[in-house]
């Protein structure tokens, strides 16, 4: 599929986190599609009403969060053109764990996935994140 690997080529994706967040607040996640070109793209997103996911995950690779949880995220855009060196930003914000618990201090990796009409699902690097406990006392 040349459009397929022409397009990845053409797009730079990723995840954006905080370094560290303390347990149980809020960490606000970023996914970010940028077009690295000198000409427009037209992305066609939301296929299936799915747009993005996220997930977040210890170490060992357990999934501790993930917004779709099977379902569906709600529908994209649709056609979306990408001016040279713009950027689609789609933002979520991870509260814990799916089972609605705090997550446990520790490290994480973020993972986002951009689901695109037609072609394979783009995959972020992972991010890493370190939930910290706060000592009694400590501000």
């Amino acid at each position: 599929m040349l459009y397929s690997l022409l397009l990845r080529d053409s797009l730079a994706f990723r995840v954006d986190v905080p370094d560290s967040v303390r347990a149980g607040q809020p960490v606000r996640v970023a996914v970010r599609l940028t077009n690295k070109t000198e000409r427009v793209l037209t992305l066609a997103l939301g296929g299936g009403g799915r747009t993005f996911d996220l997930t977040a995950a210890r170490a060992d690779g357990t999934i501790v969060w993930q917004i779709l949880h099977g379902g569906t995220v709600s529908k994209g855009p649709g056609a979306r053109p990408l001016e040279p060196a713009e950027s689609l930003v789609f933002e979520e914000s991870w509260d814990g764990p799916a089972t609605g618990v705090t997550a446990s201090p520790g490290r994480y990796l973020v993972t986002g996935t951009l689901f695109i009409e037609g072609e394979e699902p783009l995959v972020t690097r992972p991010a890493q994140i370190e939930l910290f406990s706060s000592r009694p006392g400590s501000a």
